[in-house]
C-alpha cells in the first residue's frame, strides 16, 4: 500500500496537514490501520440560512424629500458652535435660502443641543450675499454662503 507516502515531497507539502491525516501518514508508514474515535457532536445547529436577514416584513413608501430632510433635521447638533450669526441682505432675490436654514435650524429641538450658544441675526442693505458665520467653540470660524442654497 504505497498511497500519500509514495508521492513525491513536493506534492507532499501540498496536502494540508491536520491531526486525521498526520495520523494516517503514520498508520500507513507503519503499515497498521490508524484508531479513529467518532463521537456524535453535543449540539444540533438548526439555523436554516447562512446570513442575517437584516428586515423582514413591508418596507413602506418612498420619502419624499421634505421628509428626508426632517429626518436629517431630527438628528442636528450645534455643540460646537458657541455664537451663529445669519447675515442678509432681504433685498437681494436669493435670501430665501437663509431665511429657510434660519426657520430649521432655530427650532426648539435643535437649539436644545447647545442651551449656550448665542444666535445674532444682521439685517444690512448693501446688497452682500447671505452667509451665515459659525464661531466655534475651539477659537475657529466656520462661514457658510447660502446664496446658491436650495432645499432638497
Amino acid at each position: 500500500m504505497q498511497g500519500i507516502s509514495a508521492l513525491p515531497i513536493s506534492l507532499k507539502s501540498l496536502i494540508p496537514r491536520t491531526n486525521l491525516h498526520q495520523s494516517l501518514l503514520a498508520g500507513i508508514g507503519n503499515q497498521r490501520a490508524p484508531s479513529l474515535v467518532c463521537t456524535p457532536p453535543l449540539v444540533t445547529s438548526v439555523r436554516t440560512h447562512l446570513g442575517y436577514i437584516p428586515f423582514q416584513g413591508r418596507l413602506g413608501r418612498k420619502l419624499t424629500n421634505r421628509e428626508l430632510f426632517l429626518k436629517e433635521l431630527k438628528i442636528a447638533n450645534i455643540q460646537p458652535a458657541k455664537k451663529i450669526t445669519y447675515t442678509f441682505d432681504p433685498m437681494r432675490e436669493d435670501y430665501q435660502s437663509i431665511r429657510n436654514f434660519m426657520h430649521f435650524w432655530n427650532k426648539p429641538k435643535v437649539l436644545e443641543t447647545n442651551l449656550k450658544v448665542l444666535v445674532k441675526t444682521d439685517l444690512v442693505d448693501d446688497r452682500r450675499p447671505p452667509l451665515i458665520t459659525f464661531e466655534l467653540n475651539d477659537g475657529r470660524t466656520l462661514e457658510v454662503k447660502t446664496s446658491l442654497l436650495t432645499e432638497l
